[in-house]
C-alpha cells in the first residue's frame, strides 16, 4: 500500500470474510482473552459467518476500507442501530444513538486515512438514519485510537461515579485481561460521543 492509495468504502459481503478476520485479529486478537468471544484469543472465519448468519441486520451495517487497486481489505467497521444491538447485546444502542461495535485497520494501512474514512461512513450513516442525534463508542485507556478518535470530534464521556468507573474497569479485565482493566487512571475503558446536531 502506498500514500496515494485509493480507499473505497463497501458494504460486508460474503467474499471477504477471510480478510476481515485476518484485519480484525490483527487489531484484536491480542486484546481477547480471558472469558471472552474466543478462547484462543482470535476470531475464525467460520465464528465470523456465524455470528452474521444469526444476525443478518449487523451484515447490513458492516462497512469496509478497500484498496481499490488491488481490491485487498485495509480496514473494517461494524455498527449498531435501535434494534439492531451489538453481538452478544453488550451494548444495546439509545433511540438516538449508533454506535461503533467494532473499528480495526490492517497493521501495513495504519496511519493512511483508513480509519478516519471509516468513521466518515459512520457517521454518513448515522445522519442517514431517522432520529439518530450522536454516535457512541468504547475504546481501551492507552489505544491509539483514542486521538483518531479525538480529531474527528469525540468527545470522552466522564463516568457517572467512582463506582461505575471502577466496575467498567472489573469486567474490561474479566473480558480482556490485564493491563487493560482494574482501577488504574489507564486501565480500563473509555466512552466516547459525537454529538451530530
Amino acid at each position: 500500500m502506498n500514500a496515494e492509495t485509493e480507499i473505497e468504502i463497501v458494504q460486508l459481503e460474503e467474499k471477504y470474510y477471510d480478510e476481515v478476520v485476518d484485519v480484525i485479529n490483527q487489531g484484536f486478537g491480542t486484546k481477547v482473552c480471558c472469558f471472552c468471544l474466543f478462547s484462543t484469543g482470535t476470531y475464525g472465519v467460520r465464528e465470523y459467518a456465524k455470528l452474521h448468519k444469526g444476525n443478518p441486520l449487523k451484515r447490513e451495517i458492516a462497512f469496509l476500507a478497500i484498496d481499490t487497486s488491488s481490491k485487498e481489505v485495509l480496514g473494517v467497521m461494524q455498527l449498531s442501530k435501535p434494534g439492531v444491538p451489538m453481538f452478544y447485546n453488550m451494548h444495546v444502542c439509545k433511540p438516538n444513538e449508533v454506535y461503533v461495535d467494532q473499528l480495526g485497520v490492517a497493521a501495513k494501512a495504519r496511519g493512511r486515512g483508513v480509519g478516519t474514512k471509516l468513521l466518515e461512513k459512520a457517521e454518513e450513516f448515522a445522519r442517514s438514519e431517522p432520529g439518530i442525534e450522536i454516535l457512541t463508542l468504547d475504546v481501551l485507556r492507552g489505544n491509539k485510537a483514542v486521538s483518531l478518535y479525538e480529531r474527528f470530534g469525540f468527545e470522552i464521556i466522564s463516568p457517572k461515579n467512582a463506582c461505575n468507573s471502577c466496575a467498567i474497569s472489573c469486567l474490561v479485565t474479566f473480558f480482556f485481561g490485564r493491563p487493560f482493566g482494574w482501577c488504574h487512571p489507564e486501565w480500563g475503558l473509555h466512552s466516547m460521543k459525537k454529538k451530530l446536531n
